[in-house]
């Protein structure tokens, strides 16, 4: 049992780890510039894992058989590639959306108070890492899981009986994509600075939040959607390999279910927007930080708080 923990709790680290990396290379201040050092380690784990997963594809790519044991340390590999991939992209992250930031003046104006960040950018860059992650894997199981049902059937018509809880899986992940942009939009936004960009409405505050929600969820979205398909097609080869000691039968065709990838990229934001829009707008904003205890609030913006009296 612990050999089997220790096998999954190795790439669960790695996602886990992403989310991490997301928010320990985002700048501590909105001002603030990135470390490259985190750029290049993001960008050397994304190119070990994608050429893992790449090898572990064309090593399986042939129609024969395989030995049991090597096709699961094949596929296991690519897991571990995978989930390396899926590491590296953690600072990506991050360097999205303070580009975003920067570039604010480029957007149309409609979409500029959705990329405002009011503080907090590692808490922000987190729980955009968590849509990524899960976007990520529930692409790759959408991809997965349709290949081997197929080479299942092409086996055996009659006693085959195909994995129907990947589906549980893919919905656990969309709810976890879900919380992490709603959580990204809360870390993003004070109270106080969102009510006067909706200029003191509360209507006008609830859709600012459906906004925000819908670019963050947008952003690990985009990411999670191209790293899934990366995954889910070159894990697609290991997966389907044939272990029988019987003459190996062509490899059979499956199709790549692009429709329910696209409903599921399109929809995460759609939902997002609708969840922060009806959702109470004190759960998707940060209170106003409370003046420290011997200091006054200053009333205006630049001028200084008067000192305390002894």
């Amino acid at each position: 049992m612990l050999f089997y923990l220790v096998i999954a709790g190795i790439p669960l680290s790695f996602l886990c780890g992403s989310v991490g990396l997301a928010a320990v290379s985002a700048p501590v201040r909105t001002r603030d510039r990135m470390s490259a050092r985190f750029l290049i380690w993001g960008a050397a784990l994304v190119a070990t894992g994608a050429a893992a997963t790449g090898l572990t594809a064309w090593s399986t790519s042939e129609d024969m058989h395989y030995d049991d044991f090597g096709s699961a340390m094949t596929a296991l590999a690519g897991v571990y590639g995978a989930a390396l991939l899926v590491l590296g992209l953690g600072p990506f992250v991050s360097l999205l959306l303070m580009t975003l930031r920067r570039r604010v003046a480029l957007l149309p104006r409609a979409l500029r108070p959705a990329v405002h960040q009011a503080g907090a950018p590692a808490g922000t860059a987190a729980g955009v890492a968590a849509t990524m992650v899960a976007t990520a894997v529930a692409v790759a199981l959408m991809i997965i899981a349709p290949a081997v049902t197929a080479q299942g059937r092409a086996r055996d018509l009659q006693g085959y009986q195909p994995q129907t809880s990947w589906v549980y899986v893919v919905a656990l992940l969309i709810l976890l994509a879900l919380a992490g942009a709603l959580a990204a939009t809360r870390s993003a936004g004070s109270e106080r600075v969102l009510r006067r960009l909706g200029g003191g409405s509360a209507v006008a505050l609830r859709f600012l939040n459906g906004w925000r929600a819908a670019f963050r969820a947008a952003c690990g979205t985009v990411i999670g959607l191209a790293a899934g398909c990366v995954i889910g097609l070159s894990l697609a080869w290991p997966m389907t390999t044939y272990v029988d000691w019987e003459p190996a039968p062509p490899r059979a065709p499956f199709e790549t279910p692009w429709t329910a990838i696209a409903v599921l990229a399109a929809g995460l934001p759609v939902l997002a927007a609708a969840i922060a829009t009806l959702a109470p707008p004190t759960w998707l904003t940060r209170p106003a930080r409370a003046s420290r205890p011997g200091l006054s609030a200053s009333p205006e913006p630049g001028r200084v708080a008067p000192a305390p009296e002894a």
